[in-house]
């Protein structure tokens, strides 16, 4: 079964549509939570596959802003990057996220931190996942759908690492019922540290207590990147489309992956970056986009070159 799931999307998709149909509302999302996958909760929280201990995760509240006042650079994967060489970020911190593992390994990098929330990059690029988490020095952020993923695909991976921390999309905890947009709500209405005024698009300024997804992975490292402490944050390869049609520097043509940039670009990209933009301006943090042709219109992210980037830091 765990072979059929990780090799034929058809079948993965049979088996989440059953799985949802089967659970009640509020824990749709653990659908593509392998019954496999245990995570302990208590002081430790300790990941078990087929009730074998595979690793111990490290809590956010252990590092909360433990880099508070830092500069941090994210790598996205927009096709800017192919002319950029992001060797000037050697000794600095930071984030990459899916398939820009390419571009670290290009300049001999290891990343400080990595970002994956998505389980269907780790199904349809595992060589990344190998060179992602060949380098047990970076500090990675998964979600409890990437982790299954991860253990479907090879459990050996994971085995003994010690920088994983868990994170939840859009406050729906592993084998907890998920939030409803009204409960984020009332949420905020009683945490300043929670930002949003419809549940659906906001900011988190503490990641221990969830994140907020603008479907685009960037996003979700912005938000531990300021829960880490970080104020000043650089986004390169954030292109948001391409005249080209391309959407990854790392694949084009019928191998490139579905993107949905442009389905969700108006409804939750532009929005979400608007509440950034405000954040910007109330001082909270500064973030600057390196992408010179991002979508994203700089009077929302001032734009920045990542030479400049790399001079003022």
């Amino acid at each position: 079964m765990t072979l059929l799931i990780s090799k034929f999307p058809r079948f993965r998709k049979f088996i989440t549509r059953i799985k949802r149909w089967q659970l009640r509302h509020q824990y749709r999302h653990m659908a593509k939570i392998s019954r496999h996958l245990k995570i302990d909760s208590m002081d430790v929280q300790a990941v078990y596959w087929k009730k074998q201990h595979i690793c111990s995760l490290i809590p956010f509240s252990q590092i909360n802003n433990s880099l508070l006042g830092e500069t941090a650079f994210i790598v996205a994967s927009g096709p800017s990057l192919k002319s950029i060489d992001i060797k000037p970020l050697t000794n600095k911190y930071t984030f990459g996220v899916n398939g820009s593992i390419l571009k670290f390994v290009d300049a001999d990098i290891s990343p400080t931190f990595y970002v994956i929330s998505d389980e269907e990059f780790i199904y349809n690029r595992p060589q990344l996942l190998r060179l992602i988490l060949k380098n047990s020095e970076s500090h990675c952020f998964f979600t409890p759908q990437a982790i299954t993923a991860i253990c479907e695909i090879d459990v050996d991976l994971l085995k003994g690492h010690q920088k994983i921390t868990l994170f939840n999309n859009h406050f729906k905890d592993y084998g907890k019922a998920a939030l409803e947009f009204p409960d984020i709500v009332k949420m905020a209405h009683n945490d300043p540290e929670i930002i949003t005024e419809d549940g659906k698009i906001g900011f988190s300024l503490n990641p221990e207590k969830g994140v907020f997804t603008a479907h685009t992975v960037p996003y979700f490292a912005l938000q531990i990147a300021y829960g880490l402490g970080f104020r000043t944050i650089n986004i390169a390869g954030m292109d948001l489309g391409s005249p080209s049609g391309e959407t990854r520097f790392y694949e084009q043509g019928s191998a490139a992956m579905p993107s949905h940039l442009d389905r969700d670009y108006l409804k939750s990209i532009l929005p979400s970056f608007e509440i950034v933009s405000q954040l910007c301006k109330n001082k909270t943090l500064q973030v600057f986009n390196l992408s010179p042709n991002s979508r994203l219109p700089d009077s929302v992210i001032p734009k920045k070159s990542f030479a400049d980037a790399i001079r003022n830091h």
